[in-house]
């Protein structure tokens, strides 16, 4: 039964899909919590700019990609 439990944990690991849309979710739970101390500071900040903020700063672009 282990082997069958390690088949699917590697079809999980391997769908970039799945991958994608749990970082999405881990920003915009990251900019729920932070966006209020962020407003405080920066009452103009929309909830938009801090998630795009939130989510540059866990995925920076390649190397290649920041140097254009």
């Amino acid at each position: 039964m282990s082997s069958t439990r390690e088949v699917l944990t590697e079809k999980k690991e391997m769908n970039p899909a799945r991958h994608n849309s749990q970082r999405e979710i881990a920003a915009f739970l990251q900019a729920i919590s932070t966006y209020p101390e962020h407003f405080q500071e920066n009452p103009l900040l929309s909830f938009q700019q801090h998630m795009v903020q939130i989510a540059d700063e866990n995925h920076p672009l390649p190397s290649h990609a920041s140097s254009r």
